[in-house]
């Protein structure tokens, strides 16, 4: 755990590897100016599956998830691995448990509900499955299902010019979500930035922008 004092984050995390960067759990925590709290970091790797670096680029800086720059090969070797924008282990599978404890701690210290910005749009998808409502960003959410049906901006956009850029990459979640993390939704003059979820204490919002979706 770490809280350094005068900071208003908290970090839990828990690692095999003698990296420091290669946590299998991480949870960070912080206040926000509205004496609320802000779900900032959530990480759930098996430790035994194979790392793919994409959280560092050919020459070793931080990638930011792909959100700075991006390491192209290693992200490739994850997309075809089955992994989503965002991760370099597969998953662990445990955001359910996870979330569902963290509801009854912050249940007990009084409040009524915590925030977060979705990573990728596959996290957005996840964090919807698990009771999130979009405080901001449910249009761009809906607009980006509309514009992947056949016909649609986006879906005319997969256009085999990467490997991320793939026709069948509509019907998926994390093909959706690697066609995004390529700048794919430049095509509606927009781009992934400044959404924002929340979850109320012990309810589950209905929020589904992905009807009958396949992960």
């Amino acid at each position: 755990m770490k809280a350094d004092s005068g900071t208003e984050k908290v970090l839990l995390s828990a690692r095999t590897s003698p990296s420091l960067d290669d946590e299998f759990f991480a949870l960070e925590l912080a206040d926000n100016m509205l004496n609320g709290i802000e779900l900032n970091l959530i990480l759930l790797n098996d430790p035994t599956s194979p790392r793919y670096n994409t959280d560092i680029d050919a020459q070793g800086k931080p990638t930011m998830f792909g959100t700075l720059r991006r390491n192209i090969d290693e992200e490739l070797r994850a997309k075809e691995a089955g992994l989503a924008p965002g991760q370099v282990r597969n998953s662990l599978t445990a955001s359910k448990l996870v979330l569902d404890q963290l509801d009854t701690f912050l249940a007990t210290i009084g409040h009524q509900a915590y925030f977060l910005e979705p990573l990728t749009y596959a996290s957005a998808w996840i964090f919807e499955k698990r009771g999130f409502a979009y405080v901001r960003g449910h249009k761009l959410m809906d607009d980006i299902q509309r514009e992947f049906q056949k016909d649609g901006l986006l879906y005319k956009a997969l256009d085999n010019s990467s490997p991320f850029r793939q026709p069948e990459q509509a019907n998926s979640v994390r093909g959706r979500a690697w066609a995004i993390q390529d700048g794919i939704l430049e095509t509606l003059n927009t781009n992934w930035d400044k959404l924002r979820m929340v979850k109320q204490i012990g309810k589950m919002a209905s929020v589904n922008t992905f009807p009958n979706s396949i992960y």
